[in-house]
């Protein structure tokens, strides 16, 4: 396709200004949240820190840069869009009971429907073609696999007991209360995704290449909401274990190595002039 993604592009517009609203009241408005466990109100500020410093201005950089047909800025936009239909379907199933509650649906609505557009536009035979043969699909495909198979195994942990003892009215046993929408979304989806993203990869089909900055990025925001956490309960007084640091720490660096290196050996169009531009397909 030669059209630009000028849909998925004003969405994504809409994106930013409401997620940036609704974060900001939450970071300087905390009795948004209602009464809930500290806890709880702590984790959703973590994760109102990391979307409106890191991640809204990320949508936008790579929204615009994708409308000028850069192809590695199209693939980080998915991977963000995916990760804010993620955060914000939790939102809405109840992780975040408020009078916000419409604007996350809103929020959840668009990027879903901005992801859902992008990739439909994709030629998706063609992306393992934009990819140089040195690429470490290796590396990037067992980082996803495993991180699905983790993130399966933990929630099973946690979820298992509250099955098999059938006096327990209540499947997890969490110190606060935080709904089933994780889980789902978790055990669902994302797990799932991981594992068949890193099979595709490791045999080179063009779902994998494009699910798995998808993944990278979805790894990325978790050890970033991790360390967001360890920061804002640091504020309150509580000393942060180091092992738990160095593995959040972790969680962070090894997933946006391989996503730089996986994106550093994608090929953009090589473009004598700006006027250029108008001639590259999508994609």
């Amino acid at each position: 396709m030669n059209e630009k993604p000028v849909l998925a592009f004003v969405f994504s517009l809409f994106i930013v200004i409401l997620t940036a609203a609704v974060t900001y009241m939450g970071l300087f408005i905390p009795e948004i949240y209602g009464d809930r466990a500290t806890e709880l109100v702590l984790s959703l500020q973590a994760r109102d820190t990391v979307l409106l410093i890191l991640v809204v201005p990320l949508l936008l950089v790579t929204a615009c840069l994708a409308l000028r047909k850069s192809r590695r800025a199209y693939l980080a936009w998915l991977g963000i869009l995916a990760y804010l239909s993620y955060t914000y379907a939790g939102y809405s199933f109840g992780l975040a009971n408020n009078p916000l509650f419409l604007i996350y649906v809103i929020i959840f609505s668009l990027s879903l429907f901005s992801l859902v557009l992008n990739l439909n536009r994709l030629n998706i035979e063609a992306v393992p073609r934009w990819f140089s043969p040195k690429t470490p699909v290796g590396g990037v495909a067992l980082w996803t696999t495993v991180s699905g198979l983790t993130v399966g195994a933990i929630w099973l942990r946690q979820v298992l007991p509250g099955l098999i003892n059938v006096q327990n009215t209540r499947i997890l046993t969490l110190g606060v209360d935080p709904g089933l929408a994780i889980p789902a979304l978790d055990l669902g989806l994302v797990a799932p995704l991981a594992v068949f993203t890193g099979i595709w990869l490791w045999k080179r089909r063009a779902w994998g290449y494009t699910f798995a900055c998808l993944i990278l990025f979805q790894t990325i925001a978790i050890g970033l909401n991790h360390l967001s956490y360890e920061w804002w309960l640091s504020q309150r007084g509580t000393v942060s274990d180091s092992v738990q640091l160095l593995i959040y720490g972790g969680l962070v660096m090894i997933p946006l190595l391989l996503v730089i290196t996986f994106l550093r050996n994608l090929r953009e169009e090589i473009l004598k002039n700006n006027s250029d531009r108008s001639t590259v397909s999508y994609f």
